[in-house]
Parts: structure tokens; C-alpha cells; sequence
């Protein structure tokens, strides 16, 4: 039997067939270069892929832009109302889904359903609000609701007095960023990167480390710009920038 294969092997001569079929030539081949994903990249591509997102929420991404719009989490809204009956609150969330339905009147509405870090609630928008904000409700939007709260039987419901995207709302409470690079390599990119953001309020420091990173220039841009969560995201994940930090 032995050498029933090693005689095939012999006149087949030097080339080998791989175990799916066709001849294996050897040798290496090399996979396409391709950039990062950001961290709301990777995680719009989880929730595309699984219905979820696995590695963490695109709402972290705004740092402290959710708390200086007062902004409450989903999982604290019921303990905020208490006994206290009708109240306004602030959410922001990624929308999720989107229920379009007619009232008895046979006007528009809808159920939005959005979700932040702690969980994830049932908004109910009636014509006028979605009339306001039709081009925002796509799922994987981020926004910016401020909802009337009622518990009403134990049960929680919130209905849209205003809704906008959270990106828009966040520029407007952002104060700037520290960005950190230890050579100029990356500068180009930060450059088109900011410049395709826009202008806004947001101030940028650019730190440079040099000697090894014992001494540091610091250089604050001379234009403002939208410091949306997307931008931060890429660029925390640009080759060459060592850190991206709020100020």
C-alpha cells in the first residue's frame, strides 16, 4: 500500500494537491491592506451583523456630552419619576427600531424604540414630532429625545415632545480635545479629518511628545470644529495619534 502512494506521488512529480482540490504551488501570498475599523465602525458592523452590539455602546463614544445635556439613563428613569407623576426627561439613544403606526384620527405615529448603556425603552412620537424629525429616524441614528414620563400602572410611558440628533446637540456642550501624537506623520490626516467634521465650538489642543516623550509643545488650533462622537472614534483609532481625550 505504501508504496502504491509513493509511486503516485512520484509521477505526479514535485506538486501537490491541497485538500480542496487544485494544485498547491506554495508559497506566500499576502492579505489586502486595509485601514482599522473605528470603535462606532465596529460597532455599527456588530449590531449589522448580530442584532446587537457586542463590544460595547456607540453612546460611551460621546464622553461627557450625555451628562452636560442632562441627559438621564434609561435604567434610572423609572426611579427619577417616584410618586412625582408627569415629568420631562432627556434621553439619548441609538434608535433601534422603528414602529409606524395611524392613530384613530388616522394621523401618523410611531413607537421608537432606542437604547443606551443601561438599557433600552419604547418612545411613542405622535404627526407633529415626526413631521420635525422624519430624516433622523433611521435605525442606528443617535439621538436626542425629550420625552414626557408618566407611570401610569406601574408601567413606564414616554412620549416624543422633541427629538434631534445627538451629534448636533452634543457639539453645542463640547468644550474641545487633547489630541497626542509623538510625530508629525499623522498630522496630514488629522488635518483633512478635522476639516471634513466641520466648524463648530469645539477648541482642539494638539500635544506633540518629544524627547522621548519627557518634554511636550502644546499648540491650540486656531479654528473651531464639530467634535461629533464619529470624528473622536476615528480618530482614536488613526495610526500614530497616542491618545484623544476631552478637555
Amino acid at each position: 500500500m505504501v508504496k502504491h502512494v509513493h509511486a503516485a506521488q512520484e509521477a505526479r512529480g514535485s506538486s501537490q494537491v491541497s485538500l480542496f482540490g487544485g494544485e498547491d504551488r506554495g508559497g506566500d501570498f499576502a492579505l489586502a491592506k486595509v485601514d482599522a475599523w473605528s470603535e462606532m465602525e465596529r460597532l455599527k458592523k456588530e449590531m449589522e451583523a448580530i442584532g446587537f452590539h457586542l463590544s460595547g455602546h456607540p453612546i460611551e463614544a460621546y464622553g461627557q456630552a450625555p451628562e452636560r445635556l442632562g441627559v438621564t439613563r434609561i435604567a434610572d428613569i423609572a426611579r427619577k419619576l417616584g410618586a412625582a407623576g408627569d415629568k420631562r426627561v432627556v434621553i439619548a439613544g441609538i434608535l433601534v427600531a422603528v414602529q409606524n403606526r395611524t392613530t384613530s384620527k388616522g394621523t401618523p405615529m410611531a413607537f421608537l424604540s432606542l437604547s443606551d448603556p443601561s438599557g433600552q425603552v419604547e418612545i411613542t412620537a405622535f404627526s407633529e414630532v415626526l413631521s420635525q424629525a422624519r430624516d433622523l429616524l433611521s435605525v442606528g441614528q443617535a439621538l436626542y429625545v425629550s420625552a414626557s414620563a408618566q407611570m401610569l400602572n406601574e408601567m413606564l410611558r414616554l412620549t416624543a415632545n422633541r427629538v434631534d440628533a445627538l451629534d448636533r446637540m452634543a457639539a453645542t456642550v463640547s468644550p474641545g480635545l487633547r489630541i497626542v501624537v509623538d510625530n508629525p506623520e499623522p498630522l496630514p490626516r488629522l488635518r483633512k479629518m478635522l476639516t471634513e467634521s466641520g466648524r463648530g465650538k469645539g477648541r482642539v489642543d494638539l500635544v506633540l511628545k518629544l524627547g522621548g516623550g519627557d518634554r511636550e509643545a502644546i499648540l491650540r488650533l486656531r479654528d473651531s470644529y464639530a467634535l461629533g462622537a464619529e470624528l473622536r472614534s476615528r480618530l482614536r483609532a488613526e495610526p500614530g495619534i497616542l491618545d484623544v481625550a476631552e478637555v
